[in-house]
């Protein structure tokens, strides 16, 4: 019998698989981020972590595919990347007080049964967490309304099976925020809203 010696693996070879997760939309089922970049915490005012809420760097590029960099249209790397958000028209809310109504009330209702459908709120409590979370980002949005720009996917609405039923749901928003400071701003979703899958 023949036997064939191995090469041994290079180091380097396993770098070559790297995996990616990437998250969708758990409404619309698109794409809105990924660990490409590294994902942080976000932080309030206070310096504690607003549960459930996660950003990422952005900075304004040219258009990736303009070969005419000088003269290519601009706009924050995570909307290139992430062609279903809405980067050409940004969410327009007079106050704080018309985004809850207009957009995070129906959303977190629309949220919540999807969530319960999915199994999600099996466990004691989960229900209860989910709440708090959705309430503390709320409170943070509004201590930073006026830093936060807004951003809609493309499909501002979604279909969902529930009970057999068909149903729509709005789809989830992303917060571009300069924190004080700052001179670039960070990319924030809301891990509730989102699954992720690995590549």
């Amino acid at each position: 019998s023949l036997s064939l010696a191995l090469p041994s693996t290079p180091p380097l070879a396993s770098s070559l698989f790297v995996t990616m997760k990437v998250f969708f939309d758990l409404i619309g089922e698109v794409e809105v981020a990924s660990d490409g970049k590294l994902i942080k915490k976000v932080k309030n005012s206070e310096g504690k972590s607003v549960e459930g809420l996660v950003c990422c760097e952005c900075k304004t590029i040219p258009d990736p595919n303009d070969e005419d960099e000088d003269n290519a249209m601009r706009k924050l790397d995570h909307l290139w990347f992430f062609e279903d958000i809405n980067g050409d028209e940004p969410a327009e809310y007079k106050k704080f007080k018309n985004w809850q109504k207009d957009f995070f009330a129906s959303y977190v209702k629309g949220l919540q049964t999807v969530k319960k459908e999915n199994g999600d709120f099996k466990e004691d409590g989960a229900k209860k967490a989910f709440q708090k979370r959705m309430n503390g980002i709320m409170n943070w949005v509004k201590e930073e309304f006026a830093n936060i720009t807004f951003y809609s996917l493309f499909k501002a609405s979604g279909e969902v099976k529930i009970g057999g039923e068909t149903k729509n749901f709005l789809t989830t928003q992303l917060f571009c925020w300069y924190a004080p400071g700052a001179t670039e701003p960070v990319m924030c979703w809301m891990e509730d809203a989102v699954r992720a899958e690995k590549f």
